[in-house]
């Protein structure tokens, strides 16, 4: 079941307002979606993130149907444990494609689905400046101030069911192994500032330092 918006959280309705997407087929539709953010198994994919993504999408000016395709990006999030673990970037592009009839043209749905998409590996095409957009804002998070950044690890190791007594190991291993994935791309951001890259580089240089050293 779907949980139940707070006010805390109307600071996202409005936003989503902002975007004009709703229709009589369509009533509702951002309460609906903002409610899947916020339920209790996402401590890294819930609201934070989505706040953080989406003015990370403002200050690289992306437009109406790139706030929509954050809005659903990950709209969809299942925990390791689930048999569907590892779908969920197609799948919520697939809720997109059904939550979004009677909002938009068709045309426009299948844009916000591509975009959706992008999320799933983050390998933009330097044509595709919206796909950069939306890429880049998802990963915004690994260029932020330490606290916040570590603050999204410590997130991601719960939902890896990595964060109890005697996981630290395993943690290490899976970690040291994403973050040297991401280390090893020739770049990390497609249109945000350089200082994004610098900061995100430091970033996961350190977290990967202090998981050698545990």
């Amino acid at each position: 079941m779907v949980g139940l918006v707070s006010p805390d959280d109307s600071d996202l309705i409005r936003r989503w307002e902002r975007l004009g997407v709703e229709s009589t087929k369509a009533a509702g539709l951002g309460s609906r979606l903002i409610a899947r953010w916020g339920r209790p198994h996402r401590f890294y994919h819930g609201l934070e993130h989505l706040r953080g993504a989406l003015d990370a999408l403002e200050r690289l000016g992306g437009g109406r149907l790139e706030a929509v395709a954050v809005f659903f990006h990950d709209s969809v999030w299942t925990l390791p444990s689930d048999p569907d673990h590892g779908a969920d970037e197609a799948r919520s592009a697939d809720l997109a494609r059904t939550w979004l009839v009677g909002a938009l043209p068709a045309e426009q749905i299948e844009e916000v689905a591509r975009l959706v998409m992008v999320t799933a590996d983050h390998l933009p095409e330097a044509a595709d400046p919206p796909g950069c957009q939306v890429s880049d804002a998802d990963l915004a998070v690994l260029a932020a101030p330490w606290p916040r950044y570590a603050e999204s690890v410590a997130g991601l190791r719960v939902e890896a069911g990595l964060a109890g007594p005697g996981t630290a190991e395993d943690w290490s291993a899976l970690r040291r192994g994403q973050i040297a994935e991401l280390l090893g791309r020739p770049w990390l951001y497609r249109v945000a500032p350089p200082a994004w890259e610098t900061a995100a580089r430091a970033n996961l240089t350190r977290e990967r330092d202090l998981l050698t050293i545990l």
